[in-house]
C-alpha cells in the first residue's frame, strides 16, 4: 500500500485590533487591565499598512506577546478620532506606530514607518521597559544618559517626529562630542545621519581626525559621508534667489572653508559651483554666462553638467533683463547644437520655452515645444 503523507498548514494567529475605537472606553479598559495601548495607524488605500497588517501582525510570535501585553487598537486615519493625547506627533505618513500610557494619555514610544517583525517586536520590548522615548526622556533630562545612550534616544526622537525636541537636544549633544566619542561606532552611526554642515564643529573635529576614522570604519565610507555633506550644503545654499546682498555667513564659511582645504576630492568642482552661485547672487549674469560655456566643455558626466547648466539659464532669466534673458536662449541653442545626447536637447528645449513665455512670446514658445515633442514623440510628426 502507498500512503500519501498529509500536511497540515499551521494557521497563524494574529494581533487582535480594535477597530474604530471609542477612546473613552479604550483607555478605561487599559487603565483597568494595566496595559499599554498598541496604537496602529493606516488607512484602506495603504499598501505598506495591509503588508504589515498581513505579513507582520499575523505571525505567531508576535501575536503571542501584543495579545499578552498591549490592548490593541487600529486606527483608520481617513474615519477614526485620533486618541486624546497630549503629546501624540502630527502623523502625516503611513504606516506609523504608538505605544500609548492610558493612565497619563501620553505617547511613550513610536515609530514611522513600515518596521519587519524583528523591529517590532524590539520597539514593544523596548516600549515596556527603560528604553522607551518617555523612560530616556526623563534620563536625559536629569542627566543620566551616557553619549551612546543619548545617541539612541535622540534617534527615537526623530523616528517619532518629535522633531522640536529633536532640534532643542541635537545641536547640545553633537557640541559634546570629541574624537574619542566618533570611536565609539553608534555614535558614529548616529552622527553619519545627521552632520548636515561644513562649519560644524563636529564636522571640522572629524574631518580634522579622519585618519583615525578611516581605520575604523574604511576610507569609502567615511570620505562617502564628507562628500555627502559638501554636496547637500551646496545644493542647499544654492536655493537661495538670485538677488545681490543674499550671501550668509554659512555660505561664505563654505567658501573658505573649501578654498582652504586642499585634500577635498573633487576640489576644483566645488569651486566651480561656488563661483557659479556667487556671480548669481551677485547678478554678474556677464561672468556667470561665461563660466557656463565653460561647464559645457568640462569633463563632467552629461546628467550633472545638464543639471547645473539649466539651474544657473533659469537664475539669469528668472531675474535678468530681457537682453539678459535672449542671451540665455542663444547660449542654450548653442548647446542642442552641439549635444548628440537627445534628453539634453529636449531639455534644453523645455527650458527655452520658459524663457519665451516669460518673455511674452507664445508663439516662439509654442515652437520651442514642438521641437522638443518631435525629438520624444517622432513618431506623431511622420
Amino acid at each position: 500500500m502507498l500512503c500519501a503523507p498529509a500536511y497540515l498548514a499551521a494557521q497563524n494567529s494574529a494581533v487582535n485590533c480594535v477597530h474604530s475605537p471609542n477612546w473613552e472606553k479604550i483607555l478605561r479598559h487599559a487603565q483597568d487591565e494595566k496595559k499599554i495601548i498598541f496604537l496602529d495607524c493606516g488607512a484602506s488605500w495603504c499598501i505598506p499598512c495591509k503588508k504589515f497588517a498581513n505579513e507582520v501582525l499575523t505571525i505567531d510570535s508576535v501575536a503571542e506577546f501584543f495579545n499578552k501585553h498591549f490592548v490593541n487598537v487600529y486606527l483608520d486615519l481617513e474615519k477614526d478620532e485620533m486618541p486624546p493625547v497630549s503629546d501624540m506627533p502630527n502623523v502625516r505618513s503611513i504606516p506609523a506606530i504608538f505605544f500609548i500610557d492610558a493612565r497619563q494619555k501620553k505617547v511613550i514610544h513610536g515609530h514611522f514607518g513600515l518596521l519587519d517583525a524583528p523591529s517590532l517586536m524590539r520597539f514593544a520590548k523596548e516600549a515596556c521597559g527603560d528604553q522607551s522615548i518617555a523612560a530616556m526622556r526623563q534620563r536625559y533630562l536629569d542627566r543620566q544618559l551616557n553619549q551612546r545612550e543619548t545617541a539612541i534616544f535622540l534617534q527615537n526622537l526623530r523616528d517619532c517626529r518629535y522633531n522640536d525636541e529633536y532640534r532643542q537636544y541635537l545641536s547640545e549633544y553633537l557640541n559634546q562630542l570629541t574624537i574619542e566619542s566618533l570611536q565609539d561606532s553608534c555614535i558614529w552611526k548616529f552622527c553619519e545621519q545627521t552632520i548636515n554642515d561644513v562649519n560644524s564643529p563636529v564636522f571640522q573635529m572629524a574631518w580634522n581626525n579622519k585618519q583615525i576614522l578611516f581605520e575604523l570604519y574604511g576610507k569609502e565610507r567615511v570620505m562617502s559621508i564628507f562628500t555627502k555633506v559638501l554636496d547637500e550644503q551646496i545644493a542647499w545654499e544654492s536655493k537661495w534667489k538670485n538677488r545681490p546682498n543674499t550671501f550668509s555667513d554659512s555660505f561664505d564659511q563654505l567658501c573658505s572653508w573649501v578654498t582652504n582645504t586642499d585634500d577635498i576630492p573633487l576640489k576644483q568642482n566645488y569651486l566651480v559651483q561656488l563661483e557659479a552661485e556667487k556671480y548669481a547672487r551677485d547678478g554678474e549674469t556677464e561672468k556667470l554666462t561665461a563660466l557656463l560655456e565653460r561647464i559645457w566643455k568640462n569633463n563632467w558626466d552629461n546628467d550633472r553638467k545638464k543639471t547645473f547648466i539649466r539651474k544657473y539659464i533659469r537664475k539669469i532669466y528668472s531675474n535678468g533683463s530681457p537682453k539678459e534673458q535672449k542671451r540665455c536662449i542663444a547660449i542654450l541653442n548653442k548647446f542642442i547644437k552641439q549635444t548628440q545626447d537627445k534628453s539634453t536637447k529636449i531639455d534644453f528645449l523645455f527650458t527655452e520655452k520658459d524663457i519665451w513665455e516669460k518673455l511674452g512670446n507664445p508663439s516662439k514658445a509654442q515652437e520651442a515645444e514642438t521641437r522638443a515633442q518631435k525629438l520624444m514623440n517622432p513618431h506623431l510628426f511622420k
